[in-house]
């Protein structure tokens, strides 16, 4: 997103001209192990939309960010209803006071 001020307060999916996507949105757990342990993440969305995402290396980073307002970009896939991404840049976002999101500077992943 080229001013992320621009809709600031909103969790957000947009598109860009390589077919990448843009989500915005918090990093919930999925899935867990035999101990209890977070092994699958999804992007879920202002508008209660649900991105699930690939366990690649770049998507395993985003365990390290449960209940984390994120900015992912990459691409989306369908099936079945179910959206699914495979994630190539990570941006962490926080929630300010006014309920408002803001980068962390700049911190990419």
């Amino acid at each position: 997103m080229d001013d992320p001020k621009a809709d600031s307060n909103e969790l957000m999916k947009i598109e860009n001209r390589k077919g990448l996507i843009t989500i915005r949105g918090i990093v919930t757990p999925v899935d867990w192990d035999e101990k209890g342990n977070v092994v699958a993440t999804a992007i879920s969305t202002h508008t209660e939309e649900e991105y699930l995402v690939i366990n690649d290396s770049k998507g395993k980073e985003l365990l390290n960010l449960i209940q984390e307002a994120v900015e992912v970009r990459g691409l989306v896939r369908e099936l079945v209803g179910i959206k699914i991404t495979t994630v190539k840049h990570i941006t962490n976002w926080k929630i300010n006071k006014n309920h408002e999101l803001a980068k962390i500077k700049k911190k990419r992943y």
